[in-house]
């Protein structure tokens, strides 16, 4: 009998990548786009595999799933399925570890970069028409403290990416001890930072 995938998220324009992987399992794909409607769960009470994104994964969900063996979370982070229903029902759950690394990492300092150098004051400045820079403070990158909340895959590569631009970084992380790279790992407060980044 083929498998049955459901993929219970929007898709990022098409599922196409995820149907051509599927194809060499010979499954039987289902793109319900969500799991709270009536369809999903429908779709998913018979499913062997749920793919999700950020969509919750529910105790109630799981325990309507009949066949259900694997429930993999597209991305990072676990917070929206609920391990222990999986977990007391054999289902496995996996995720992405290394999923958007690099692009969150460097979109969080390019708001950095953004908020050092007044760009959004001087955005609004200039969509109202007026060319003027007074009353924008901007900083020199080099020497400032940019402190991270969370030293994971992604605060590690915000960190070196931050020094590369000559920031020093400090940072803290309760599942991460003493070292958080070659960089100081301590509980950071506002006083010791000029920047703050939450990169869990």
């Amino acid at each position: 009998m083929r498998p049955t995938v459901v993929i219970g998220y929007p898709g990022f324009g098409d599922i196409e990548v995820e149907k051509e992987i599927l194809r060499t399992i010979d499954a039987d794909v289902i793109h319900t786009g969500a799991t709270d409607t009536p369809e999903a769960r429908e779709a998913v009470r018979n499913a062997d595999a749920l793919m999700v994104t950020i969509q919750p994964v529910s105790n109630e969900l799981i325990a309507s799933m009949q066949r259900c063996r694997i429930i993999s979370r597209v991305g990072t982070g676990l917070d929206a399925i609920d391990l222990e229903s999986a977990t007391k029902r054999g289902v496995w759950v996996t995720y992405v570890p290394d999923y958007s690394i690099d692009e969150v990492s460097a979109h969080a300092i390019m708001l950095l970069l953004a908020q050092a150098r007044g760009l959004p004051t001087l955005l609004r400045k200039t969509q109202a028409g007026r060319w003027e820079s007074g009353g924008v403070y901007v900083r020199r990158i080099q020497g400032q403290v940019l402190g991270l909340i969370g030293c994971g895959r992604i605060g590690l590569a915000t960190a070196a990416k931050a020094q590369g631009l000559g920031l020093k970084v400090i940072g803290y992380d309760p599942y991460r001890r003493p070292a958080c790279g070659r960089w100081t790992c301590q509980r950071c407060c506002a006083s010791q930072t000029t920047f703050r980044s939450i990169c869990r």
